[in-house]
């Protein structure tokens, strides 16, 4: 575990739907359509297979023997994609390569805390494509139960209290608005009352908070102070749950960025902040126009323009 961040609970809770999909598979099927030496290991390891060795094609999804053994890099020397002509999956090289030179594909624009739970490594921070932070329906619900509201809207929260239980955990990108939060944002500003912007921020900054508060980790300790101190993504670097706190660290900063230039009032309210890394700051124009968009449609209550 490394607090405050939930991935692998994450992972504990993706492990055990997998189980629950093998029982109810072995109470649902006969005997006979089962293999005979099929058992909650093996299902598993099949699971696992089709979950980080696919490749997509024109046909649907297929295992690719010996391609899916490429590794991968945010900078590849390689691409494999499907070839329509031959009806096979093609590795082909991006630039010269030397003999003997490993060959490197990109298996998508993931952040750590998804390369993490997905395929279990990690990137160094300074060619990490995104950073991603998930909340829990647990931190949702307490988010939306501790708005304030008037007396007239307190039915409505408790209605939406209910309808937001059983909804996917919330992910949030730090370079553009991501389809659980838009679609967060769209319900919540359904609800008379209750304010969209409000429960984004109280998202983030309870976070931040169990960051700051929670017992630190020495190695994360160094790296966030090295981050701020340099002003640069570039200096971090760490194990594996250093890497994947540190793009949910970045994440949440883009938000609370954006959500301060939103809400101008909130940002002066809160005193002086440290300076946003030169790094961070060059790549959130896509969250902050999203934002800006979201706002203009009048899905962010009542920020103030």
């Amino acid at each position: 575990a490394f607090p405050p961040s939930v991935e692998p609970e994450l992972v504990v809770a993706q492990a055990q739907y997998v189980r629950t999909v093998y029982r109810c598979m072995r109470t649902t099927l006969n005997d006979e359509v089962l293999p005979v030496n099929l058992n909650e290991g093996i299902f598993m390891l099949a699971w696992l297979c089709l979950l980080t060795r696919r490749f997509t094609g024109l046909e649907g999804s297929a295992l690719v023997p010996g391609v899916d053994c490429i590794n991968h890099s945010a900078e590849p020397n390689a691409s494999s994609d499907w070839d329509e002509d031959s009806g096979a999956v093609v590795v082909r090289a991006l630039r010269n390569l030397e003999a003997g030179q490993e060959v490197l594909i990109c298996y998508g624009g993931y952040s750590n805390p998804i390369l993490w739970r997905t395929y279990g490594f990690t990137l160094s921070p300074s060619v990490e494509p995104t950073w991603t932070c998930t909340f829990t329906e647990p931190e949702l619900l307490s988010a939306v139960s501790g708005l304030p509201v008037s007396i007239e809207s307190q039915e409505s929260r408790d209605a939406l209290l209910e309808e937001l239980q059983g909804l996917p955990n919330i992910h949030l990108d730090g370079e553009s608005i991501s389809d659980e939060l838009a679609g967060l944002l769209q319900m919540l500003a359904s609800v008379q009352g209750v304010s969209s912007i409000a429960v984004v921020r109280r998202l983030v900054e309870s976070r931040l908070a169990m960051m700051s508060s929670a017992p630190q980790d020495p190695l994360l300790e160094s790296a966030l102070e090295k981050l701020h101190t340099s002003g640069s993504i570039t200096a971090l670097d760490g194990a594996d749950s250093v890497r994947v706190r540190i793009s949910e660290y970045l994440c949440l900063l883009a938000h609370m960025e954006v959500l301060n230039e939103l809400e101008p009032h909130h940002a002066a309210a809160s005193g002086p902040r440290r300076a946003l890394p030169q790094d961070l700051a060059s790549r959130m124009e896509g969250l902050r126009s999203e934002f800006r968009v979201i706002q203009k449609a009048g899905m962010l209550g009542n920020a103030a323009t």
